[in-house]
């Protein structure tokens, strides 16, 4: 028999059993403002990784709670986990935002899982110049480029904290321009409502970035952002950003290099025209900051200001100094 509690009671409940599986220590950090990633690895050993330094190995966590924490978060969201389907990637429900992905035997030997946090205050540059991600130079060369309404682009690869400085970037564009309306779009709900005039749109499975995109148009913005370029989107977004649509940011996956966050601009933009729309990027980006992880922490790899396209090749400067990675 289905049961007839409320809904919200039911959340309730369940929460209150997640915070128990999960145990004291995975909940006090997920609360925990410069944490950004919680894992437990199938050796049963919990690691954290905070804001500009190494991860770092905290305890153990019993293959019964995790297993039983796993499939409360699935529960929670009205899903199974089983060995039948031992995969569940959701939003944390005991604080609403975080990205939770666990999985089960048989696919790993013992229950594992990953969170991945995105803190409830806005990271500014100066805490990154305090946490040695970036110099003072690197946050004037930033802050420059955001007052001339440079688009910016954001690169890393998985876990190197594009989506914090993302946020970092777009913070500090509406305390320069408060009066600028915003268009803000994204496939999770990572990205702040930091601007009062300001419009998230988020994806869904029968509306896909290529949709909001062009939408957008349609909504008065005077910048537009999207979460992280995936597709085909791509192209469109290059074509808003050079219709008087100044001073947007977008994060993408790429490889570290100079070159890589416009190599792969020009991969997305190949799965919708036969062409790579070099000088369409050359004259949509202004400015493309990598964010690397590395063993010591992340750090500012690479500022590359885009200054054209000609005789086959971009026109690039590396204004980030003195960086080996």
């Amino acid at each position: 028999m289905q049961s007839q509690e409320p809904l919200a009671l039911q959340h309730q409940r369940l929460i209150q059993k997640m915070r128990r599986e999960f145990g004291q220590d995975v909940i006090n950090l997920l609360f925990e403002d410069n944490v950004t990633e919680i894992i437990l690895n199938d050796d049963g050993f919990l690691w954290v990784e905070r804001l500009g330094f190494p991860m770092e190995k905290i305890g153990k966590l019993p293959e019964s709670q995790a297993a039983a924490a796993i499939k409360s978060v699935a529960a929670f969201w009205k899903g199974f986990a089983t060995e039948e389907q031992p995969i569940v990637e959701a939003v944390m429900p005991i604080d609403g935002v975080s990205r939770f992905a666990g999985v089960l035997p048989p696919v790993v030997k013992k229950p594992s899982f990953c969170i991945r946090r995105h803190t409830s205050k806005v990271v500014t540059f100066d805490d990154y110049i305090k946490s040695g991600i970036m110099s003072e130079e690197d946050r004037d060369i930033i802050c420059s480029r955001i007052q001339q309404k440079d688009n910016i682009l954001v690169a890393g690869g998985t876990g190197s904290g594009k989506t914090t400085l993302l946020n970092t970037c777009i913070s500090h564009a509406v305390s320069i321009f408060p009066n600028n309306r915003r268009i803000i779009m994204e496939d999770t709900a990572e990205l702040k409502r930091v601007a009062d005039n300001c419009k998230m749109l988020q994806t869904s499975v029968h509306v896909s970035l290529l949709a909001l995109l062009k939408l957008s148009l349609r909504l008065r913005p005077d910048s537009i952002d999207v979460g992280e370029v995936r597709d085909g989107s791509a192209h469109t977004l290059l074509k808003a950003w050079t219709t008087d649509h100044p001073g947007g940011f977008a994060s993408i996956h790429a490889n570290k290099g100079e070159l890589g966050a416009l190599l792969r601009l020009e991969q997305l933009c190949l799965e919708v025209v036969p062409n790579p729309m070099n000088a369409l990027i050359a004259e949509a980006i202004g400015l493309v900051i990598n964010i690397t992880k590395t063993k010591q922490g992340r750090t500012i790899s690479h500022i590359i200001s885009v200054d054209g396209f000609k005789d086959g090749k971009y026109i690039t400067r590396n204004l980030c100094k003195n960086k080996f990675v």
